[in-house]
């Protein structure tokens, strides 16, 4: 995934600092920051792949495509899907018809690279190169 995205995105130009709350910040304080991030967020045409970007690379600080660090921790925390999961193979045809290479995807749900080409393969999907 290159960076290109990140020229069109809405917080370019802003200061830094607003997607990143200061060391011990938390409760109503946290929320406050965090949801103004978030609003800038959710106006921005990257979103998507501001918040892909930051699960790849596993960014552990601040706001990126309207995910917090924690919810960011809840999503790459979740449970590896299983393999008998009945719409496991439709989210993997989505993700790619997206863009999204086999790392992006098994970043997302829990699953190495090799896993998503296996289930892929299994499923006759196109590759994507990571």
């Amino acid at each position: 995934m290159t960076g290109q995205w990140r020229q069109n995105a809405a917080c370019r130009g802003m200061p830094v600092d607003a997607f990143f709350h200061p060391d011990n910040t938390y409760g109503p304080t946290r929320r406050r920051l965090e949801d103004a991030a978030k609003k800038v967020c959710a106006g921005c045409s990257v979103r998507a792949q501001c918040g892909e970007w930051a699960l790849t690379t596993r960014e552990v600080y601040g706001v990126y495509g309207g995910l917090t660090e924690e919810e960011r921790k809840q999503i790459r925390g979740r449970t590896t899907p299983s393999r008998h999961d009945p719409n496991l193979s439709t989210r993997i045809a989505r993700m790619h018809r997206n863009g999204c290479t086999d790392r992006e995807i098994g970043v997302r749900l829990g699953m190495t690279r090799d896993a998503v080409a296996k289930h892929r393969h299994r499923n006759h999907a196109p590759r994507r190169v990571s």
